[in-house]
């Protein structure tokens, strides 16, 4: 599942929460996308009151995002979709 999050207050400093497998895209502010597994393959709690995506809903909100690419450019829509479909592809469960 991918979740918009925000990252957590510790002893050691701000971290992503416990319950994101792989953080850190996306950035939108003090926003992020991750993922973590679907309820059906995990055994640990993820709050209700986190943010999920389904696929195509993950590109709507990163196609309305500035994304730039590694020359600076933004990126169009097009790519952005490619990029989000990509991101997806290698997370499932």
């Amino acid at each position: 599942m991918y979740l918009k999050y925000k990252l957590h207050m510790t002893e050691k400093g701000m971290r992503c929460p416990p319950w994101i497998e792989d953080g850190g895209y996306f950035v939108n502010g003090d926003e992020l996308i991750g993922w973590t597994p679907d309820e059906a393959n995990r055994e640990y709690y993820v709050p209700d009151t986190v943010t999920e995506y389904t696929q195509s809903e993950l590109v709507a909100y990163v196609q309305g995002l500035s994304i730039l690419d590694e020359d600076g450019n933004e990126m169009s829509d097009a790519d952005v979709e490619t990029m989000v479909n990509d991101w997806c592809s290698t997370r499932t469960g």
